[in-house]
């Protein structure tokens, strides 16, 4: 039977394409001896970043786990992963209201400060979804549009566009199980191979794109926001649609917080702007200021106005697959 460090590296690597390393620590020599009694040691390395992983000998209730975690966080200046062979509903409810960093083997895994959390139940969410998640279409789109179709791996597309590592692996799986990429099994890294390219991708995806619009609102902000313009300013910098006598722009609900003096308006007045809250970021695509066509494409399809639908007909001749 293999050993808990054994199994929990292997689901490590499967569920998060990541490269993992874990070592026994003998740390509890330089602890109170009540830690040994409870915990082993471990040293973690998650995709090259070092973690403390304690494997509970017995149940402990949430708050012993977090005071503890607390300590050796203080002590070590390294943050702590609780390790668990099995865990009850109510302990891990317990543990994800407390934000306790946690991983249970072929079960769960729990990593707040990642972002991560999924469960037994998460390995066929992909399969149940009917549209993208937002990552998964913002690597679509960036691929079709900078035509990146050569080999690329989890690490290295995380690297080039400073994203997280988890969530990239993520997206990767998702386009996976959507046919739409296959993965290298030799090594640990699994390289991607894009089934399709160009317009035959654009247009194999098109079920489950989604409109990245969240939230529109109207807003008054006296300075320059460094928003990208977005909706018709956006589409009249595609084509010859002439623009509306107020600007749109877009951002996401995170970035829109960061600007305390944005005053959101209950209807448009004068002198006021449209601010469209995206699912993603659109900055994640473009270098421009102004959004990226599909995504525009994207918000816009189902608009009925007869000269936008021209004007987005127009845009779309332009992109050079």
């Amino acid at each position: 039977m293999k050993n808990i460090a054994l199994k929990t590296k292997e689901y490590l690597e499967n569920m998060l394409d990541v490269k993992v390393e874990i070592r026994h620590n003998n740390i509890g020599y330089k602890l109170p001896h009540f830690f040994s009694e409870k915990y082993i040691f471990y040293d973690l390395t998650l995709n090259g970043k070092h973690y403390l992983l304690i494997e509970g000998k017995d149940m402990l209730t949430a708050k012993v786990v977090k005071l503890h975690s607390h300590i050796l966080e203080n002590r070590f200046g390294i943050k702590v992963i609780y390790l668990s062979k099995s865990i009850n509903p109510s302990l891990r409810r317990a543990f994800i209201k407390e934000r306790i960093s946690f991983i249970i083997p072929d079960n769960q895994i729990y990593l707040p400060h990642l972002g991560i959390l999924f469960n037994e139940s998460c390995s066929q969410e992909v399969k149940k979804r009917n549209r993208f998640s937002s990552l998964t279409q913002v690597v679509i789109i960036r691929t079709l549009l900078e035509k990146e179709y050569q080999l690329s791996t989890v690490s290295m597309y995380a690297k080039k566009y400073y994203l997280n590592v988890m969530y990239v692996s993520r997206a990767f799986r998702e386009l996976t199980e959507y046919e739409l990429i296959t993965r290298d099994e030799c090594g640990k890294e699994k390289p991607i191979h894009w089934l399709f390219t160009g317009k035959e991708l654009w247009e194999k995806a098109q079920p489950y794109f989604f409109n990245p619009i969240n939230k529109v609102i109207w807003f008054r902000l006296n300075r320059q926001v460094p928003f990208c313009l977005a909706g018709f300013s956006a589409l009249s910098k595609y084509s010859m649609l002439t623009p509306e006598n107020y600007e749109s722009y877009a951002t996401t609900r995170i970035i829109a917080k960061k600007f305390p003096d944005l005053v959101e308006i209950p209807y448009k007045e004068e002198q006021t702007n449209e601010l469209q809250l995206w699912r993603y970021n659109p900055k994640l695509i473009t270098s421009e200021d102004y959004v990226d066509p599909l995504s525009l494409f994207l918000c816009l399809k189902e608009e009925p106005d007869e000269r936008v639908q021209m004007a987005l007909e127009e845009m779309m001749e332009k992109i050079k697959w």
